[in-house]
């Protein structure tokens, strides 16, 4: 009978301790999963952070160009050319700057 006691004590510690070491596996898992959790909201809004101050450093430099453009007080014709739909502006081509033979400058038609 003294037997039976002393396994079934030792049962008892065994699933005991068993227990004890499920708790913690799972705590352990459930504070790892939180964590990376964590981790991927605070790296989309870093990235989310960085598109917005992208996009405000664009924005400001639209605006100067917008600025200088109607300082100009001309009538500037835009539209699309070619067969990929590219942004173009109508020039003056009897008016040409620049001696650099990459890059030639024409006076906007219309322009005043």
């Amino acid at each position: 009978m003294e037997a039976a006691n002393q396994a079934e004590a030792k049962l008892n510690r065994a699933v005991a301790a068993f227990g004890w070491r499920w708790l913690m596996l799972a705590g352990v898992s459930a504070a790892s999963v939180f964590f990376a959790l964590l981790l991927t909201v605070y790296a989309a809004v870093w990235w989310e952070r960085s598109e917005l101050e992208s996009l405000k450093a664009e924005k400001a430099t639209l605006q100067e160009n917008i600025a200088s453009l109607d300082k100009l007080k001309g009538h500037i014709k835009l539209s699309t050319c070619g067969e990929n739909n590219r942004p173009c502006v109508e020039v003056d081509t009897k008016t040409s700057f620049g001696k650099d033979p990459d890059h030639h400058f024409y006076i906007l038609k219309g322009v005043k």
